[in-house]
């Protein structure tokens, strides 16, 4: 049985936050990956729905209180010593400052392909889809997901933190083939043995949440995810799936992107986050 070291956690953000914007991946894509998600991107079967006052509402293909079933046990394939005793230190939450909250409004600006420019009521609108009116409305707004993204991270940085503590316990032995995903060279290789259509493959793997890099690090910290949450009675359901969503929207992720990245991968952020918050409630 191989032991694996947890020098991969420095370098790898666990909190959605940070993942989606791109901390410990390269924001830019090789060509073949690029190409591969926008083979499998197919808008007939998102399930977002916008309601009167511009929110965008998700569903789930999991029942609302159903749990998502990851199709696998996680103490199968990994054991860890115990993290529940662990102590370390606190690390503070980020202060967000005005100047935070510029920076995050030129960003959704240059998002929505507006030019760089002082915050109006007109633009707070067309930037809120209408749901807040007046510029300090919406700046209280972003500095209120910048708190809860800070909070996000920190809980990140203490999980990683107990993980680092207890390395020497992690034994890996293998990655179940529900955590392998696919890279562009694979599927068009299975593509052309099966002689199926290349397109409808990438649509496929990308439905069951496989579609990406094959990065075995991240395999394994969602092994060690899984491990906890089945420890300590974890899981998420069909409305966590669907309001996990929304948040995501609220940090700032594009709807297209959000609709992209398939119920598997959106359970696996949202069961992250809640690992992460159970174990940095409990070790400081």
């Amino acid at each position: 049985m191989q032991k694996k070291k947890l020098i991969l956690l420095t370098c790898i953000s666990i909190s959605a936050v940070c993942l989606l914007a791109g901390c410990g991946k390269k924001e830019e894509k090789l060509e073949n990956e690029t190409e591969l998600e926008t083979m499998a991107d197919d808008k007939t079967e998102a399930r977002a729905v916008t309601s009167e006052d511009g929110t965008v509402h998700f569903s789930s293909e999991t029942g609302e209180d159903e749990a998502y079933d990851f199709g696998y046990k996680a103490s199968d394939y990994v054991s860890l010593g115990d993290y529940s005793n662990v102590k370390v230190d606190n690390i503070e939450i980020k202060e967000v400052t005005n100047a935070d909250v510029l920076e995050e409004v030129l960003n959704r600006m240059n998002a929505a392909g507006m030019e760089a420019g002082d915050l109006t009521d007109e633009i707070t609108a067309q930037l809120s889809d209408q749901k807040y009116t007046t510029a300090d409305e919406y700046k209280d707004y972003i500095r209120k997901v910048l708190e809860a993204k800070a909070e996000e991270i920190r809980e990140g940085d203490l999980f990683v933190e107990v993980l680092n503590q207890i390395a020497d316990t992690i034994d890996i032995k293998e990655i179940p083939d529900e955590e392998k995903e696919m890279t562009f060279e694979e599927i068009q290789s299975e593509a052309a043995e099966k002689g199926v259509n290349i397109t409808e493959l990438a649509k496929q793997y990308q439905e069951d949440g496989k579609l990406g890099s094959s990065d075995e690090s991240d395999a394994s910290i969602n092994l060690i995810i899984q491990y906890i949450a089945e420890k300590e009675n974890i899981s998420v359901t069909g409305k966590d799936i669907a309001d996990y969503k929304e948040e995501l929207l609220e940090y700032g992720t594009s709807k297209d992107t959000v609709e992209k990245l398939g119920e598997r991968r959106i359970a696996r952020l949202a069961l992250k986050k809640k690992v992460c918050s159970y174990v940095a409630e409990n070790c400081v």
